[in-house]
Parts: structure tokens; C-alpha cells; sequence
């Protein structure tokens, strides 16, 4: 009976806690370069526009070697769970342009993906660093995953994606000529040589 009584107690205690808060501006992880190819992608100071679709795209493409690998580097220490379970990844994708959709985004903000939607992925595998625990490697020339000549293709990280502290992911982008923050989906418009 004591027991039973003891774990009212604590339920009520840890219920009536709020969960704490940080600010997604300035506490929130967010990804601080992209190198896909030879192309290194400051993302931290890059000047993003959102568009349709709730994309955020680079203004300029990239044209990279299809068979390169893409290395994601983030701000913080990054929980492991959140990115990839097994080498491969629901919250880390690549999609070939034909395959576009708001459904298909929403799937990733918040993963699993359906069957339907894992289909409209390109398969990679993803590799996390476990010694610096902020950087993330997608392999494309292994086990046939190589992108096709002269393609786009859209680099997803999900916006459930979060650091080491369970705080999530922000994208920071140009909104009426000031930096906002916001935790979305990180979309990276690239096209293949």
C-alpha cells in the first residue's frame, strides 16, 4: 500500500512539472554546413528563401558529383536516436525532384515515413560520427546508391531531428530582411553533374 501511495505521489509531483523551455532562436540546435561534393555549405549564415510547399531552398543550385558523399555538420551534439536507426534514416533523405510532395514532407516532420513515402526515397546510407557526435555522413557511392547524371534532387532534415538535450531543430532564413528562426523541415535544393 505504501508503495502504491508513494508512486501517486511521485506521479503527481512529476505531472505537475512543467517540461523545461529554451529559446529557439538562440538555444536551438540547427545545421551549421553541408559539404556535398566539393561544395561546402555554410548553412549558418547562407541566406535562405522559403517558397511553395514549405521548402526552404538556396538560391543558387549546386551542381556536385552523383557519387559523393554529403556530410552534415551540426551545431550541437546531436541525439543519434533522432537521425537514423541502422545506417538508414526517416528523418535524413534524399528525393529525387519527380517525387516532391507536401505529403511526402509532412511524413518527414514527423517520421516514421509510410511505406508508400520510403519508396519515394532515394536509398543512402547515413553514417553518425559517435566521437564528435554533430556530424552525420550520407554515403551515395555504396550498394548501388549513386544519384543519376544531371538531376535534382531536395536533401531533407527533419525538423523532429534533435540535439543531445531533446531540443529540436531550427532553420534560420531571411523573413521581411530579418533572421527568423523556426523549427521547420531543412530542405537543400542540389542538381547532380
Amino acid at each position: 500500500m505504501r508503495k502504491i501511495l508513494l508512486l501517486i505521489i511521485v506521479s503527481l509531483v512529476v505531472m505537475g512539472c512543467e517540461p523545461p523551455t529554451y529559446d529557439v532562436d538562440t538555444d536551438s540546435p540547427y545545421v551549421r554546413s553541408i559539404q556535398i561534393g566539393s561544395n561546402l555549405l555554410d548553412i549558418a549564415k547562407a541566406s535562405n528563401t522559403s517558397f511553395e510547399d514549405d521548402i526552404i531552398e538556396l538560391t543558387d543550385n549546386i551542381d556536385t558529383p552523383f557519387d559523393e558523399d554529403i556530410i552534415i555538420t551540426f551545431s550541437e551534439k546531436m541525439y543519434s536516436g533522432s537521425l537514423l536507426e541502422l545506417g538508414k534514416s526517416d528523418t535524413v533523405v534524399i528525393i529525387p525532384e519527380e517525387n516532391y510532395s507536401r505529403s511526402l514532407l509532412s511524413d518527414i516532420g514527423s517520421p516514421p515515413l509510410s511505406d508508400t513515402n520510403v519508396n519515394k526515397i532515394h536509398p543512402c546510407y547515413v553514417e553518425f560520427n559517435n566521437t564528435t557526435q554533430n556530424t552525420l555522413t550520407i554515403k551515395l557511392s555504396e550498394n548501388g546508391a549513386n544519384l543519376s547524371h544531371g538531376k535534382k534532387y531536395a536533401l531533407v532534415i527533419s525538423k523532429t531531428v534533435m540535439d543531445s538535450n531533446g531540443r529540436e531543430l531550427t532553420v534560420k532564413y531571411q523573413e521581411s530582411g530579418k533572421e527568423v528562426s523556426r523549427n521547420e523541415n531543412l530542405v537543400i535544393i542540389f542538381e547532380t553533374e
